[in-house]
């Protein structure tokens, strides 16, 4: 019988301080044992006796980025690899889960945008679970078009449900709407491009329901392209028995600032035309850094996309055409059978100020460009990490996703808010029942 392979020594002193280190590195699965010892035999002597200076030195290797680095120290190894993928650093938080920027380790070593929803609240909340399965099945049955961002994967590795999604660099409309820097040639290439997207997917059969800057990406190439399909839905789909899933009557799902008014009042029975209205007040937000609507609750900005006007487009940016302007208000018509017709429609009404944008160089996705887009997006999540906390896999997460009106999160704060009313209240009515009877036996005994 032949003898187990023996592993070789350690090269790692067992008093050094980067001993753990080293060893939570191997278990995380990130980088290959054999290639850590090594790196650490040959290390600078300062980096192999200090934990934090070893981290320094693989991340300046490029074995490890920022994030892996820090999750190591931390001794907080649990997953940074799901299945295939390795995590690189943390992009955004949705409504769902965490979107990551990850390497796929196939044949391809690609780089994704990998949406993970937590186990634990894949455990504590079914229906944040059934939405996930219904963006992954929806994710697969996308058209392929050059301006919806593409699903390439999807399934369940090591307990974790994940989505990995097609890479696009660049920035979102609302970054790009936040700094000034969309012109209207600029905005209508960018619009142009996610309503011809639109028309694909409606006419593949399916409906956004979340239209909104945050959910269009600008590419380096000015060229536009949607995602987030977490709120979609099958057009004509029976709703589900679970409001809170699909949305209907008294439970709307959406982002408020850009919700249509017949998806105000029914989320579950609304057309393509919904769509074309986000898309406009995304359009106006684009070319104005206001929303139609900035002020207000949810409840109230819901009545008002049904009832009132928002402040003409051309008072808020005067270089604005006025044929411009009229499609977006075609665009925002509070009645649906007023909107145009289809995201075609708008595509082509758009084309005669897109064709004015001026072409930007064409993406060259080679090894430099790929740590071009670790460095950016690392340095952006390193900006706001403080803000929007650390991220793993295993976490309860919130995203930037305005909370649906009468979700089960809000349903659940809510009733916390009762009981603890309803208990001050019986306790104060307890406190006043003893001092009355207080005052009556006192008076008695008078």
């Amino acid at each position: 019988m032949d003898a187990a392979p023996t592993m070789p020594p350690s090269p790692v002193d067992p008093n050094s301080p980067a001993k753990a280190f080293v060893e939570s590195a191997v278990a995380s699965r990130l980088i290959d044992r054999e290639v850590l010892m090594r790196l650490y035999s040959s290390g600078p002597p300062s980096a192999t006796t200090n934990a934090e200076r070893f981290s320094a030195f693989l991340v300046e290797r490029g074995e490890l980025t920022q994030f892996q680095a820090g999750k190591i120290l931390r001794g907080a190894t649990a997953g940074l690899v799901v299945g295939k993928y390795r995590m690189l650093c943390p992009i955004a938080r949705g409504g769902m889960g965490v979107v990551f920027l990850a390497r796929d380790t196939s044949a391809t070593n690609r780089l994704v945008a990998l949406k993970v929803l937590p186990p634990k609240r894949a455990k504590k909340e079914p229906r944040t679970l059934v939405r996930f399965q219904r963006e992954m099945e929806i994710g697969r049955a996308l058209p392929n078009h050059p301006h919806l961002v593409q699903t390439l994967d999807a399934g369940t590795a090591e307990g974790v449900h994940f989505l990995a999604l097609e890479y696009v660099p660049g920035m979102n409309a609302k970054q790009l709407a936040d700094l000034g820097t969309l012109t209207v040639e600029r905005a209508a290439r960018v619009f142009a491009d996610v309503a011809s997207a639109l028309q694909a997917a409606h006419f593949a059969g399916f409906l956004h329901r979340d239209i909104k800057p945050a959910n269009i990406v600008v590419m380096p190439t000015g060229r536009g392209k949607l995602l987030d399909f977490g709120l979609a839905m099958k057009i004509g789909e029976v709703p589900h028995d679970d409001p809170m899933i699909l949305g209907g009557k008294g439970y709307t799902l959406g982002t408020m600032d850009y919700l249509a008014p017949e998806q105000g009042t029914d989320a579950a029975a609304v057309t393509p035309a919904a769509d074309i209205y986000a898309l406009g007040c995304s359009l106006y937000y684009a070319l104005s850094g206001t929303l139609p609507f900035p002020a207000g609750t949810a409840r109230e900005k819901i009545r008002m996309h049904q009832t009132a006007s928002p402040t003409p487009l051309q008072q808020l940016n005067p270089t604005v055409p006025s044929d411009f302007v009229n499609l977006v208000e075609w665009m925002m018509a509070k009645s649906p059978k007023d909107r145009p017709a289809s995201g075609k429609v708008v595509a082509e009404q758009l084309e005669k100020w897109a064709a004015k944008a001026k072409p930007l160089a064409a993406l060259k996705q080679d090894d430099d460009w790929e740590r071009s887009v670790i460095r950016d997006v690392e340095t952006r999540w390193l900006a706001h990490r403080d803000d929007a906390g650390d991220s793993e896999t295993s976490d309860e997460l919130d995203g930037e996703v305005a909370r649906p009106k009468g979700s089960y999160q809000d349903a659940r704060r809510r009733n916390k808010r009762i009981v603890v009313v309803i208990t001050v209240g019986v306790g104060l009515m307890l406190i006043t029942v003893a001092v009355l009877l207080l005052l009556f036996m006192g008076k008695k005994v008078r």
